[in-house]
């Protein structure tokens, strides 16, 4: 089970910092702005949906997660 936290964490963690380079790159690197861009409710959106595109894709490849 913790395994399987551990996994759906780390990808929220690189979702997040995926979004937030996206942030960063449309906000013409300034950082502040890319911040507050990365809090809005359709950035943690975002985060979701690719944690949860990056699961699937690890479950139907593998057919599980480990």
């Amino acid at each position: 089970m913790a395994y399987v936290i551990g996994n759906f964490v780390g990808r929220l963690l690189v979702s997040y910092l995926l979004v937030l380079l996206v942030c960063w790159l449309v906000s013409r690197f300034d950082a502040r702005r890319a911040l507050r861009l990365s809090m809005r409710w359709y950035s943690w959106l975002a985060v979701v949906a690719l944690s949860l595109l990056g699961l699937g894709a690890a479950v139907s490849s593998s057919g599980g997660l480990g």
